[in-house]
């Protein structure tokens, strides 16, 4: 599990760094869909040295897929405004006290 305290508390750009990588490898290992992504974009933990090799995942992917990287039950769930009703991006808090 990754530490929220952590992440929101980078006060220099080499542990953004650090934690980017560690973000990275924690989202690979622990999300499947995103590791399937990755796999086929040619990215993995062994090749990502920086930041600026993650992938970004595709927003249409929060449309169309439940994107987790937890087994613990997800107490809330974001959507997107959307300018239409149907098929609406959605994310999934498994913890709320990372937006207290």
């Amino acid at each position: 599990v990754i530490d929220s305290k952590k992440i929101l508390n980078i006060t220099s750009p080499n542990e953004f760094e650090k934690n980017s990588i560690e973000i990275f490898n924690y989202q690979f290992q622990n999300n499947t869909i995103y590791r399937e992504f990755c796999n086929l974009t040619g990215k993995n933990s062994s090749n990502i040295k920086s930041s600026s090799e993650i992938p970004f995942f595709p927003i249409q992917f929060f449309k169309t897929h439940k994107i987790v990287s937890s087994n613990q039950p997800i107490q809330k769930t974001f959507y997107s405004s959307g300018t239409t009703k149907d098929n609406l991006s959605k994310h999934h808090i498994i913890d709320l006290k990372l937006y207290e």
